[in-house]
């Protein structure tokens, strides 16, 4: 039985029954007492935090991706590596080899370089945009 008087489901909550939610606080809506709060949620001032984004949470973005780069890596590696075995690489794929990590590590270095603080997930795109195609490249041969 509710506040009022009034039968309702078992376990039923009436509007009395409720604690304040830790969202509204009783201060932030204008002349309210506990006991008069709005009845209506539009009434009330919600007041809200901006969450900065945590250290932690970008390992939880990278991951897919650094996973996506070790396959892609490993294809790439297997299906060079069996060319050059059987003899079917050709000069191009081994100037390839080169010309791919040279170009990777001189685009890191020019966000390293550069005036702002580049992110993991800028500084993995150069590996990553280069093994994900190479794979693909080779997928095709």
């Amino acid at each position: 039985m509710g506040q009022d008087g009034t039968e309702g489901c078992p376990g039923e909550l009436w509007p009395n029954d409720l604690p304040l939610l830790s969202g509204v606080q009783a201060r932030s809506i204008p002349g309210a007492q506990p006991n008069n709060l709005p009845n209506n949620l539009n009434e009330a001032k919600v007041t809200r935090r901006r969450i900065k984004p945590s250290i932690f949470s970008a390992p939880l973005f990278l991951a897919p991706k650094m996973m996506e780069l070790t396959l892609a890596s490993w294809e790439t590696i297997t299906r060079r590596t069996m060319m050059i075995a059987s003899g079917t690489c050709s000069p191009a794929e081994y100037r390839r080899m080169v010309q791919e990590k040279s170009d990777a590590i001189r685009r890191t270095a020019l966000l390293l370089a550069g005036p702002r603080r580049p992110s993991a997930a800028a500084l993995m795109k150069p590996w990553h945009a280069k093994a994900t195609a190479n794979a693909r490249r080779l997928r095709r041969k």
